[in-house]
């Protein structure tokens, strides 16, 4: 089974440190990935993301670095992934970098 890969980027003019912020806590979370968001950002804390629809998907935290990257794997049946987030800093803010791959044929990012 061949392995997919969808990356998006994006640059922020935030320092660093604010834009790992937008990457981590729930409250920032639910303003653009779903309505709600339950994070407990450790190795092996849980991620649960809830849509509108009453979709919900759950994952769990296997790397942290702050400020710089966290990993986690999404956990649901038909499709399995590994999802990670980057920072990086450039002029004038930050790069946030997300990748998602999976040896499944559908990615969530690519939804």
């Amino acid at each position: 089974m061949d392995e997919q890969r969808v990356e998006r980027s994006t640059d922020l003019p935030l320092e660093q440190e604010e834009a790992w912020r937008v990457v981590t806590e729930p409250d920032e979370l639910e303003r653009w990935l779903a309505p709600e968001v339950e994070l407990d950002l450790r190795e092996g804390g849980e991620v649960v993301v809830r849509e509108r629809d009453g979709d919900e998907r759950h994952g769990t935290v296997i790397e942290v670095e702050p400020p710089s990257r966290w990993v986690f794997t999404w956990e649901d049946g038909e499709r399995p992934s590994t999802v990670e987030i980057t920072l990086e800093p450039t002029e004038p803010g930050t790069r946030v970098r997300v990748i998602e791959w999976a040896g499944e044929s559908e990615l969530a990012l690519a939804a």
